[in-house]
């Protein structure tokens, strides 16, 4: 059932949404090492007296989910913040190599999307909180899971949605343009154009909150040098012109709402030239959100003091208190 159109948000004409189609995940708490596939309908959502209502989710570029995974920073960061649910991108794994990390913690069901065409390359996943999984029975699905879009997303695990009561919250590592911007019109003439119809047809469902490295700097304050980075895969005229089509769109830039003039505020530092020591960054990592959810932001910020990472984590809290859960697709 879809929802009224209420908010300002201007409807996009996109592909077909198949989510039934794609690949979809019914996950299990009781065998985490082999999470069935299935096409059954998620669970009925209930009302917020049912389950729970308030989020805390975190978001977190990891440069290499096989490193990372040996060390005390992704079980602190959890043991601490203790979110609801964690996305990771970067993951660098391969399909074969998943099994081995889904005992990432003992509290969270470990769901991986890994790129299948090059080694140690791409990928995403998310860590679900095991007793917001057993109340609300989430779907995760992997790629698009929409007709005639590029297949980068699927190919190279860059993108998981997962459908939770109140929004869909959609998990995506964006490609980089590269170093000699060799991917810059695939990103901006295919890539950009296919998120926004997707996320906006999620949209036409329940509202979206979209998280990840989103491999754009959008403004000269989320850059610590923006002269000198014009020509960029990250700050070209080209995906700021895309990027911006996001919030044209309707939807909104969570971290500037509460901050709107905040300038040395980053979410990457390059490892040379002691970057991070300097705090030589750049604001590429995000919470956007569908207009509606601005009035229930409880927190959106920069954990700059994790490190782990050539990226740090960001955090995003959002009540849905006194609303009805939307039915999905």
């Amino acid at each position: 059932m879809k929802r009224a159109a209420t908010s300002p948000i201007q409807r996009v004409t996109s592909p077909q949404l198949t989510i039934n189609g794609a690949k979809r995940i019914k996950l299990t708490t009781e065998n985490n090492s082999n999470v069935a596939l299935s096409n059954d309908e998620t669970a009925t959502n209930g009302a917020c007296s049912a389950i729970q209502c308030s989020y805390k989710f975190i978001s977190w570029n990891v440069n290499g989910l096989k490193s990372l995974a040996g060390k005390d920073v992704l079980k602190n960061l959890l043991d601490s913040e203790k979110p609801d649910i964690l996305c990771l991108q970067e993951t660098k794994l391969q399909p074969s190599a998943e099994k081995k990390f889904q005992n990432l913690h003992d509290d969270y069901v470990v769901v991986l999307n890994s790129c299948t065409g090059k080694k140690g390359y791409s990928g995403t996943g998310v860590l679900i909180r095991k007793d917001l999984f057993e109340q609300t029975k989430p779907t995760v699905t992997k790629g698009w899971s929409l007709n005639g879009a590029s297949t980068a997303a699927d190919e190279e695990g860059r993108i998981m949605t997962i459908d939770l009561p109140h929004c869909y919250l959609c998990n995506t590592y964006v490609m980089n343009s590269g170093d000699k911007l060799q991917r810059l019109e695939e990103r901006t003439t295919e890539w950009d154009p296919d998120m926004l119809a997707y996320l906006s047809a999620l949209n036409e469902v329940k509202p979206v909150v979209w998280c990840g490295d989103l491999n754009c700097a959008r403004t000269e304050i989320d850059l610590a040098r923006p002269k000198t980075n014009k020509k960029t895969a990250g700050f070209t005229p080209q995906e700021r012109e895309q990027f911006e089509k996001f919030f044209e769109a309707g939807f909104l830039d969570s971290y500037r709402e509460l901050n709107p003039g905040k300038k040395d505020a980053y979410t990457y530092w390059s490892y040379r030239h002691k970057c991070r020591e300097k705090n030589l960054g750049w604001r590429l990592d995000y919470f956007i959100i569908s207009p509606e959810l601005k009035e229930r932001v409880k927190d959106s910020s920069i954990l700059s003091n994790v490190l782990g990472s050539d990226h740090c984590p960001i955090r995003f809290e959002v009540n849905f208190s006194g609303e009805k859960a939307e039915e999905s697709l």
